[in-house]
């Protein structure tokens, strides 16, 4: 006997036979035989007995006369079939009726086997060993489904709980680098403040009528560090609260009809305290002189044009002769809003991949990497998803050695 055939006969040792059979000297021949064996029994002499002793002890096989005096055995074979706790036990026929309908008609019921009277004792029990091999492996298919069921429904929660995990921290990716200009601004302007303090202490000590100027001169930089300080401030508070709306369902309500030259001319002025955007490059700007009406929330909008400016500052980094445009205008039910540089423009490679989230060729935000631009690969993305959000569009014309320019087209507003 082989390795795998005595498993197969530990496995069998110690099944349950239903036998069903009128007859107590059929009943005692297969019970020795089967007991002999390793088989548990159980009889039945009725067909009702055995529907009840089936839906009690749901034996691995049953073998099944088909004359008998309350129930026949064909009717017996289609209630257990009918019945979702019996349908799966296989049912063995042994009955001296040898027409061909009849084993047909078993058949067609549901059994798995018709043996005709006298059997052979051999016979008998290869096919029972058969039937049950074939059971027990069904059995071990439906067990190994079911666990992988739950394997899939827990990996699949592990996964739902990964996305979240995820997004929540593209979102603290994202409020990190959106709110590091107002901060880099509040910075610079507070250095500058720090570095007046530090004159107005050194004239103190000289006759107040020969530094009037400088005094007056210091005093204006630091009211107008102040201002620009003020202003950081409050784009920080609005781009909380922007943030904040794009998770409630009510977004329409903080909805505002603004005008796309008022948000770029601000921007412009807060861009102003950015040293790279005031003296590292030459700025043409053309606004258009028609106003530009758009339903937006405005911080998103500031924030939209904020990133394309900085990702444009990126690509000029170390370039000879930068220059950025901003343009706008409008065009049939659109207004429009472009940023261009004269960058080393973007190749094939990455612009399949330029709008994902984390995709960035800038050195990561936290490696502390002072020196070239840094980044989360959340700006453009940003902007990609924002536009979307107000059902614009966002379209891009590089040339390799020669730049590249960003247009977003937004919905005119009726105003």
């Amino acid at each position: 006997m082989t390795t795998a055939d005595h498993r197969d006969e530990l496995e069998l040792s110690g099944a349950l036979i239903l036998i069903v059979d009128d007859t107590p000297e059929n009943i005692q021949l297969l019970g020795d035989i089967l007991a002999k064996e390793g088989f548990r029994l159980s009889v039945a002499t009725g067909g009702q007995q055995a529907l009840s002793i089936a839906a009690k002890k749901l034996p691995d096989i049953i073998l099944l006369d088909i004359l008998m005096p309350d129930i026949d055995g064909f009717e017996v074979c289609e209630l257990l079939k009918r019945n979702a706790e019996t349908a799966h036990i296989p049912i063995m026929f042994l009955s001296a009726k040898t027409a061909t309908e009849d084993k047909v008609r078993g058949f067609q019921l549901g059994g798995s086997d018709y043996i005709t009277k006298p059997f052979e004792v051999a016979e008998v029990l290869a096919r029972v060993r058969t039937h049950l091999k074939l059971k027990f492996a069904m059995e071990s298919i439906r067990r190994y489904s079911h666990d992988l069921e739950n394997m899939l429904e827990s990996r699949t929660k592990d996964l739902i709980h990964s996305e979240r995990q995820a997004a929540f921290g593209m979102l603290i990716q994202g409020i990190v680098h959106n709110m590091s200009g107002p901060l880099g601004a509040i910075s610079i302007c507070t250095e500058s403040i720090e570095g007046s303090k530090q004159k107005m202490g050194d004239l103190s000590d000289i006759a107040l009528e020969t530094v009037q100027d400088d005094l007056r001169q210091l005093l204006d930089n630091v009211w107008e560090s102040n201002a620009i300080i003020g202003e950081a401030h409050k784009k920080l508070v609005n781009m909380v609260q922007s943030m904040l709306t794009k998770s409630r369902s009510d977004k329409r309500s903080d909805l505002l009809i603004v005008d796309l030259n008022d948000v770029v001319r601000q921007e412009l002025n807060f861009l102003d305290a950015d040293l790279d955007f005031t003296h590292k490059v030459t700025r043409e700007v053309k606004l258009s002189d028609s106003r530009l009406p758009l339903e937006a929330v405005p911080a998103e909008i500031a924030q939209l044009f904020q990133n394309l400016i900085r990702n444009a500052l990126d690509a000029l980094t170390s370039q000879p002769g930068a220059a950025i445009t901003v343009h706008t205008g409008q065009e049939d039910r659109r207004v429009w809003l472009s940023v261009g540089d004269n960058g080393p423009g973007i190749s094939e490679d990455i612009l399949m991949n330029i709008f994902d989230p984390f995709f960035t060729t800038k050195a990561p935000s936290e490696t502390g990497k002072t020196e070239g631009p840094v980044g989360t690969g959340l700006g453009l993305h940003y902007c990609r998803d924002t536009v979307k959000s107000y059902n614009g569009e966002i379209t891009l014309d590089t040339t390799m050695g020669q730049g590249t320019t960003f247009t977003v087209y937004l919905p005119k507003a009726s105003a």
